[in-house]
């Protein structure tokens, strides 16, 4: 079998790395705007979820503990957004 030269090295991987389904969203990270932009949706989506979530458990909670629990995912959600934590 033959030493492949760099260029040859380099067409095989990628032909490998386009085989994989997992690796296609690795080159997808390759792309920061895109990912940013994803990353800001699905934080911004689960920010919405665990308000709705800490609201109804503050409001409708069956036990003191729970309607703790809302409140302590709303001061999550409060400090999340507002970036006091970084």
């Amino acid at each position: 079998r033959p030493a492949l030269d760099d260029a040859a090295f380099a067409a095989r991987q990628a032909q490998a790395r386009d085989r994989v389904p997992g690796l296609k969203l690795h080159r997808l990270s390759q792309r920061p705007g895109r990912v940013l932009v994803a990353e800001a949706l699905l934080r911004a989506a689960s920010r919405v979820g665990i308000a709705i979530w800490a609201y109804e458990e503050l409001a409708r909670g069956d036990d003191a503990f729970r309607r703790v629990l809302g409140a302590a995912g709303l001061a999550y959600v409060t400090v999340a957004v507002s970036g006091v934590a970084g």
